[in-house]
């Protein structure tokens, strides 16, 4: 994720990053990960405004999440 064209559209208002630390008792964390089906680190996941999961995977490159950002964007 450390990429200007990544950290630029993380930065567009629409978007809502969230990070989730787990080394602690962290309840609307753990919930939010049980909420799309994994509890491991990393993860990433690119939810649309509407609700629909675009992408979820541990393992990523900067293309695959352009592409989901921007399939987000279009959903909206």
């Amino acid at each position: 994720l450390n990429s200007d064209e990544v950290a630029s559209l993380l930065a567009e208002p629409w978007v809502a990053p969230i990070k989730i630390d787990l080394t602690g008792n962290n309840t609307e964390g753990n919930a939010m990960l049980h909420a799309v089906g994994r509890h491991q680190i990393p993860l990433l996941v690119v939810i649309a405004p509407d609700g629909q999961e675009v992408f979820k995977g541990d393992f990523y490159t900067v293309d695959q999440v352009v592409e989901a950002v921007n399939e987000a964007k279009s959903l909206k």
